[in-house]
């Protein structure tokens, strides 16, 4: 389900709905793992670390929220920890003003907001009780935690800013359809996340401070699926697309499509580093079978 983590010690964390894996990196399961679900998950595990040597993972499951220590130890405080409504996607975690929230969206749109020993400390209640299907994003701008915020979009397309302390705002970024997708993504390598939007043939990417559009796309056909992200310098992300002609892309952070694009393929794909050398590779399949690796510089 969802994204599968690699953890600082080169450990791979990922969860199916009924169990959640720790792998080392020879592929061996971590001592304590695999861990089976009291119920099925919803979405991919969230690591929220409170020290160095120690971390916990929080994983949605509908309107429960499981949660383990690094050794796959269930913490016991969050259990039986449950939220009205479903909660959308994964759980995202928040530094703000030296305390660290968990903070849960459910499809209603009332975002909770709880410490990490399970304690709910606030909870954002949407006025608006449906028409919710994204994900939300976290903004926190270092000393002004005024103006530190949770987005995310209406089906309409309208987005909508959640402040800590529980003012709203809304925001008309441009008619979308209700399947749009939205999402935010260090695309530029600032201290602040962009807004991505996808829609049918079309790809814009935003400035989150003043919503002014910094680039969009528009491809010969539909897209495929959502976009992928994948790691560069910066600590920035190179966005992926594929469309239902069977081309794949890649953008550079003004928008440009990366030299080497569009290539023919299915659309999981990978693009970046593999070896220690400085170059970026392209995986892929053609057929579902095999897969295919290129050097694209």
């Amino acid at each position: 389900l969802g994204e599968i983590v690699q953890l600082t010690d080169n450990t791979i964390l990922l969860n199916t709905e009924e169990r959640l894996y720790r792998f080392r990196p020879d592929g061996v399961p971590y001592p304590g793992f695999p861990v089976v679900f009291p119920h099925k998950a919803s979405f991919s595990s969230t690591v929220f670390h409170s020290d160095t040597n120690y971390f916990k993972i929080f994983i949605p499951g509908q309107q429960r929220i499981f949660a383990y220590d690094n050794n796959g130890k269930e913490l016991p405080e969050w259990k039986n920890k449950t939220v009205k409504g479903n909660i959308l996607f994964g759980l995202k975690t928040a530094l703000l003003n030296d305390f660290n929230y968990i903070i849960a969206f459910t499809e209603e749109g009332d975002i909770y907001l709880f410490n990490h020993n399970a304690g709910l400390t606030s909870l954002i209640e949407s006025s608006q009780k449906n028409g919710y299907k994204n994900a939300i994003g976290v903004e926190i701008t270092p000393g002004k935690p005024e103006i530190s915020r949770i987005v995310t979009t209406d089906t309409s397309g309208i987005l909508h800013s959640f402040y800590f302390d529980k003012t709203r705002g809304q925001t008309n970024l441009g008619k979308w359809s209700s399947t749009h997708y939205f999402e935010t993504k260090n695309i530029q390598g600032d201290s602040i996340k962009e807004f991505v939007i996808t829609d049918n043939k079309q790809l814009y990417v935003f400035d989150s401070q003043d919503s002014t559009l910094l680039f969009n796309h528009t491809f010969n056909t539909n897209l495929t699926s959502s976009p992928l992200y994948f790691p560069a310098e910066s600590n920035r992300f190179i966005i992926g697309m594929a469309t239902d002609a069977k081309l794949l892309y890649a953008f550079e952070d003004d928008g440009s499509v990366i030299k080497g694009f569009p290539m023919e393929g299915l659309p999981e794909f990978y693009y970046g580093k593999l070896k220690n050398n400085g170059h970026r590779y392209l995986i892929l399949s053609k057929d579902g079978r095999k897969l295919i690796a290129y050097r694209m510089d």
